[in-house]
């Protein structure tokens, strides 16, 4: 399979130029209790992390996309690291992890709950795609206009949590191209079979959208 968030990178902040990131890292680090060391899963091109330069002492970013990371936020609190999410092998534990924006429907949640670096009575937080709301909703093709082009996303296939999807990015200056991704949706159900499995305490906020956020504490 053709490497995702490659050419899409290039383009990953204009298209989601109007996310309310800001709303979005305020939000978690309130809800982790102000933590001053962070791990972020997922980092992209460090939107979140901006927001949280001047309250925590140091951020360690994590993504598995190097294109997303050549072109992410710098500042000296942020240590970027360009590692698949399934490969951390960290000897310190984190008081403290996130991973925003649907990270963990990218990356299967059974295989990374239980090598996430986290220390005993750690918090953490991920959003991501519930399974009901999906699969009510479903999927139909999908475009969105900008001013330098437009992207149109297509369902190709679509089974019981599991979606694959085909999008298209078609600037106005510059080649079209085209990226194939896989999301995985849970349900509270299955969250809550992984939180005993790897030993988690859960919350939980649900959203008016697909989304819903949850925050994990390490037994």
């Amino acid at each position: 399979m053709r490497k995702i968030f490659f050419n899409y990178a290039k383009y990953y902040n204009l298209i989601y130029q109007n996310k309310d990131y800001k709303k979005e890292a305020e939000f978690v680090y309130k809800w982790a209790n102000k933590p001053k060391t962070i791990l972020e899963l997922g980092c992209g091109t460090g939107q979140h992390a901006k927001y949280w330069v001047d309250k925590a002492d140091i951020i360690y970013a994590v993504d598995n996309s190097q294109e997303m990371i050549s072109q992410a936020f710098k500042h000296p609190k942020i240590k970027y690291m360009n590692i698949p999410l399934q490969d951390l092998d960290y000897e310190t534990k984190f008081d403290c992890v996130f991973a925003l924006f649907n990270v963990m429907g990218y990356t299967l949640l059974e295989l990374s709950l239980g090598k996430i670096p986290i220390a005993k009575d750690g918090i953490f937080i991920f959003d991501i795609w519930d399974k009901d709301k999906v699969k009510k909703d479903g999927f139909t093709i999908t475009i969105k206009e900008y001013s330098w082009g437009k992207v149109i996303i297509y369902p190709l296939k679509e089974k019981t949590g599991i979606a694959k999807l085909k999008i298209a990015v078609m600037p106005k200056k510059g080649k079209s191209f085209v990226e194939y991704h896989t999301v995985r949706s849970y349900s509270l159900g299955d969250i809550e079979k992984l939180c005993q499995k790897y030993s988690y305490l859960f919350e939980c906020k649900d959203t008016n959208s697909w989304v819903t956020w949850y925050k994990l504490i390490k037994k």
